[in-house]
Order: C-alpha cells, then structure tokens, then sequence
C-alpha cells in the first residue's frame, strides 16, 4: 500500500535574504541543499508499508534579479540605475528622429526629477544620428520622437 505524499514549498528572494517554507504530509526524511546558486534541492524520503521507500526530488532555481536593458524606447522619462526598466549607465546612440529629418528627437540628461529647467544636465533636439553619455551623477534620462536607444558600452 502507497502512502499519499503531499509537498509545498515557497520561494522567495530579496536581496541576499532567501526564505524557504515546506509543508509535508507524512513522516520521513527531509533535505534542503541550498548551494551558491541560489539552486535549492529537496528530497523527501517516505517509507512506505511494506516497501518500497519513495522519494521525491524537487529543485527550484529563482529567477535572477531584473537588470537595465540595452536598448531602451525613444519616448519617456527614465530613472538612472541598474534594475529593469532603468536607464544604466554608459554611452547610448539612436538612429535619430521617428520619421528621419522631418522628424524631431528631444533628449536630457537630468540632474534631478523634479521637472524644473533648473533639473536639465544637457539637452539637445536631433534628426539624425547622435550618442549621448549618461553618468553616475544623473538622476534621469529624458527622450521624445526618437528611434529605440542603444548602449554601446
């Protein structure tokens, strides 16, 4: 006769902080192997009457942190940083303006984000091609009419 096993477990990641909740529906062994990785194992070993034993292997790998993309939109405003959706760091080009030379591409760097023309590092409107270079210091990106931008380091 089998013994009914029932596994749930949660995963979580902030930070470097990892938090593992289990519940198991009957008697036996229980391991959780937590490597480098963040790869975390569990095998849960039930005898079961008579035998065999069965055991049951799970393996759960959380998804890695969200980093700042390569390309980024021609429209909006952006914060500086290094999660996803944030402007990173480093030099970045576009084609130009949607639409070529009829077009116009309006770009900041801004020093703050508190809206003023007081917030405005430097700034310029382009139909062509152009690169731009965001550094640590800036608090924001701001673009408008352009085509996707891309990091070129």
């Amino acid at each position: 006769m089998n013994r009914a096993v029932k596994i749930t477990g949660i995963v979580a990641s902030f930070g470097t902080t990892l938090l593992i909740g289990a519940g198991i529906g009957a008697s036996g062994s229980k391991t959780v192997t937590l490597t480098k990785t963040h790869t975390i194992t569990r095998t849960v070993t039930v005898p079961a009457s008579p035998s065999p034993a069965v055991t049951v292997t799970v393996t759960a790998k959380p998804k890695p942190p969200a980093v700042a993309r390569h390309t980024m939109p021609g429209d909006g405003t952006f914060i500086v940083g290094s999660k996803g959706g944030q402007w990173s760091t480093g030099t970045w080009q576009t084609s130009g303006a949607v639409g070529g030379s009829a077009g116009n591409c309006y770009w900041a760097t801004l020093a703050d984000l508190s809206g003023g023309l007081n917030s405005i590092a430097a700034n310029g409107y382009i139909t062509g091609p152009t690169v731009i270079t965001v550094n640590s210091g800036l608090a924001g990106v701001q673009v408008s009419g352009c085509n996707e931008w891309h990091k070129l380091s």
